[in-house]
Formats: C-alpha cells, sequence, structure tokens
C-alpha cells in the first residue's frame, strides 16, 4: 500500500495482497471495495467534502486510485 499527496490530488497504489474477495470483473464488487477502504482511511488522508475517484484495476497487481478534489 503506498500514499502520495500531489496538492490537491492523492495516488494511493493498494497491492493485492490487502485486497480480499473482490471480484475485477464486477464493478459493484470494486467500487463497494473502494467505498470501504476510503471511509477506513478517510482521517489519515485529510479527505473531507466531495472528489472525484478514478479507479484503475489490474487482477494480478492491484489496485491504483486517483483522487482529485472537486473545488
Amino acid at each position: 500500500m503506498k500514499f502520495e499527496k500531489l496538492n490537491k490530488e492523492y495516488y494511493i497504489f493498494i497491492d493485492k495482497c490487502y485486497i480480499d474477495d473482490v471480484d475485477y470483473n464486477d464493478k459493484k464488487s470494486v467500487a463497494d471495495f473502494v467505498k470501504t477502504y476510503i471511509f477506513r482511511y478517510r482521517n489519515k488522508l485529510n479527505l473531507n467534502g466531495f472528489y472525484k475517484i478514478k479507479v484503475y484495476s489490474n487482477k494480478c497487481v492491484g489496485l491504483f486510485l486517483e483522487i482529485s478534489c472537486l473545488e
């Protein structure tokens, strides 16, 4: 797992060993995992307000999240 912040954007890489029972072909399964993950780490990331989240997934590597502030 790796967090990186550049200005008002966050880049998060989640290795597949941290991901449990996610079907990469099912958008709802990936969305539910990302939602619970962001909810768990929102205080550490100082996330407040509305954000645009782009999710890039690969079943061999894991997930890459690009989080942008909507101001």
